[in-house]
């Protein structure tokens, strides 16, 4: 005999049985989901950002500079190009190792090659010791106006092939003036002179206000990659450190540098350069570096090469064909 199932059952067993089954589908396309993620490689969408922020006030935390952690796919072949150049002179024998990083402003897009190189910057951090004092300046006004004489001659133990114009002996010069020396005209002297009466917490500070390892005013050089050591210009073209003012005029004297066997050599005359040029190494590797920021049109991006070789001469045709790449496939 047949058993009757009460008709109350069935229309509480129906809702019943589509809402097990409902999440056990969801349970089942989560599951999946989340290892596609998992197994997912890093892309410019789930890139995340580093954002440095400067410490030491109560109320507020000002922003210096907002990166993406991940290199932008709209510049690989900027990138491909100018990595191609750089093995062809690898096996010429012209190039040890070399590096750029590139950064094209208005959109952040990045793109670096061979970032874990570290180099020895040598004038390169004239332009630390210049925002050094200019920041030093907006805490203590006036300090650009000190007069400093140059009584003497410093004995030096660099040798330096690309060099200018320098102080003279017996006068006397602002601390901006001998600034404009030390950016303009590279000169060392002026630079001695800066670096007896600089600040050197507030050089260190230069440093680690922007994420970057505190320099050791003992050791001789300061090794650093292309990515890290752009930071110092990229701070300048966004003025997250300095005054709006002084970021302006630090930048306007870089374009200044009369340096132009480098990235000069691999842009129209009618673009604008502000730039730093530095040589380091030895009687067997030679090191020379060039880092800029190029204005031409609507285009405005940040450019730093870092190369070792045997011959420096050979090396500043090795910047300017990068250069003549990146111009060429930026614009």
């Amino acid at each position: 005999m047949k058993q009757k199932i009460p008709r109350y059952y069935l229309i509480f067993s129906i809702p019943l049985v589509s809402l097990i089954t409902i999440l056990v589908c969801y349970f089942i396309y989560s599951n999946k989901v989340q290892a596609a993620v998992e197994n997912t490689p890093p892309t410019e969408q789930n890139c995340s950002y580093v954002i440095k922020r400067l410490k030491g006030y109560t109320y507020i935390r000002p922003l210096v500079y907002i990166q993406s952690r991940c290199q932008s796919e709209s510049l690989f072949p900027v990138r491909d190009a100018v990595q191609q150049l750089i093995d062809g002179y690898k096996q010429a024998g012209v190039l040890t190792s070399a590096s750029v990083y590139l950064r094209v402003f208005g959109h952040g897009d990045w793109v670096c090659i061979n970032d874990t190189e570290t180099y020895r910057p040598g004038s390169l951090l004239k332009v630390p010791e210049l925002i050094t004092f200019l920041r030093e300046n907006e805490l203590h006004p006036g300090l650009l106006d000190k007069m400093i004489k140059y009584d003497h001659i410093y004995q030096s133990n660099k040798s330096v092939v690309f060099t200018s114009k320098s102080i003279e002996l017996g006068k006397s010069y602002s601390i901006r003036e001998l600034l404009r020396f030390m950016i303009e005209y590279s000169d060392n002297n002026a630079t001695i002179l800066l670096n007896n009466c600089m600040d050197a917490n507030q050089f260190k500070k230069t440093f680690t206000d922007l994420g970057l390892k505190e320099p050791s005013m003992q050791a001789s050089d300061y090794p650093v990659t292309s990515k890290d050591y752009s930071l110092f210009f990229e701070e300048l073209y966004n003025a997250g450190y300095l005054t709006i003012e002084d970021s302006e005029n630090a930048v306007e004297l870089l374009t200044k540098c009369n340096f132009k066997d480098g990235l000069m050599c691999g842009i129209p005359q009618d673009a604008l350069i502000a730039h730093k040029f530095g040589e380091a190494g030895d009687n067997n590797i030679h090191e020379l570096h060039e880092a800029g920021i190029i204005i031409s049109g609507n285009k405005r991006y940040q450019i730093t090469v870092m190369t070792k070789g045997k011959d420096l001469k050979q090396l500043s045709d090795v910047i300017k064909n990068i250069s003549k790449i990146v111009y060429q496939k930026v614009n």
